[in-house]
């Protein structure tokens, strides 16, 4: 296989996917995606985009993400492929904070006969979305929708996921003990390993406006031990800076290095800080929240940022 050849590249690409080398796959797809444009492949240029936009997304570059996965769909749109980039495209607005956007391409997708998998993504993806848009009800209802056919196919992992986030929608509708016991749940369930991470955040976060600081330090060195860093960027941020919070002395000087080390986005950094800062908040400590605020303009300074009340 040529490396210049775009099919081979876009191959390369997806082996390296299935490795989970999201790195080398974005490069693989990037040279496929230059070659193919040049020639004027647009199939092939689609293909490479869409994988790109994958690869991004997973590498938590949300904004490149969602310009390769628009142009993938322009490109793609004539071929029996375009479905299954409009639901990626979906879960990248999702990760984007874009809820609105998601939630219209979401119900399209649930409009249409499909299968009862993708029908249950869908209503997943949906009620991700509500819940962003504060309709915590309506949330709700759409996630124990979902939640019911992954039970029906006894598909753990999805169960634990949609549980995680109906555990959300009762935080965010201010039901704190019931979005806990679904967490604790979660944690009993679900093997170790970094799946774990993001409902560790969670646990931390409801320690610490309870304020038992003391049980959310010792959840987040749990938490670290079972996260893969490298895979779960925002996960390990969010778990430093709350445990900055928990212990009240803000970010350590290692973890200071390892935060300067990680190139999140602006919107990942916004989302992390803002948690964060909510935290010390309830707990009665503006000048964390405000500390907090400053430590990560020091460590990347971007336009996103500059709305946090300091």
């Amino acid at each position: 296989m040529s490396d210049t050849d775009p099919e081979a590249n876009v191959e390369r690409g997806t082996l390296a996917k299935e490795r989970g080398d999201w790195s080398t796959a974005l490069g693989h797809f990037a040279a496929a995606a230059s070659t193919a444009k040049g020639r004027g492949n647009w199939k092939v240029y689609g293909l490479a985009q869409w994988n790109a936009g994958v690869a991004l997304r997973y590498l938590q570059q949300i904004g490149q993400s969602i310009a390769c996965l628009r142009n993938a769909i322009e490109n793609l749109r004539r071929t029996p492929l375009i479905e299954a980039v409009l639901r990626d495209f979906a879960v990248t607005l999702l990760a984007g904070g874009a809820y609105r956007s998601a939630l219209s391409l979401y119900t399209e997708i649930v409009a249409k006969p499909k299968d009862p998998a993708t029908l249950a993504d869908a209503r997943e993806g949906i009620a991700y979305a509500l819940d962003g848009l504060g309709s915590c009800d309506e949330a709700r209802a759409a996630n124990k929708h979902a939640l019911a056919f992954f039970e029906r196919e006894s598909q753990l992992e999805r169960m634990l996921d949609l549980r995680h986030n109906l555990g959300i929608c009762y935080k965010h509708a201010g039901d704190w003990a019931t979005a806990a016991s679904i967490w604790d749940e979660i944690l009993r369930l679900r093997p170790a390993g970094s799946a774990l991470a993001y409902t560790y955040v969670d646990v931390a976060e409801w320690f610490i406006v309870s304020d038992q600081r003391s049980r959310a330090s010792d959840t987040v060195r749990a938490a670290l031990d079972a996260l893969d860093e490298e895979q779960l960027h925002p996960d390990w941020c969010s778990l430093i800076l709350l445990q900055g919070v928990a212990s009240g002395s803000g970010i350590g000087v290692a973890e200071r290095a390892e935060l300067e080390r990680k190139r999140l986005d602006e919107d990942q950094w916004t989302c992390q800080i803002s948690r964060a800062m909510e935290a010390a908040l309830s707990i009665g400590q503006p000048n964390m929240a405000r500390h907090l605020v400053t430590e990560i303009r020091e460590i990347q300074w971007s336009p996103a940022l500059e709305h946090l009340t300091t």
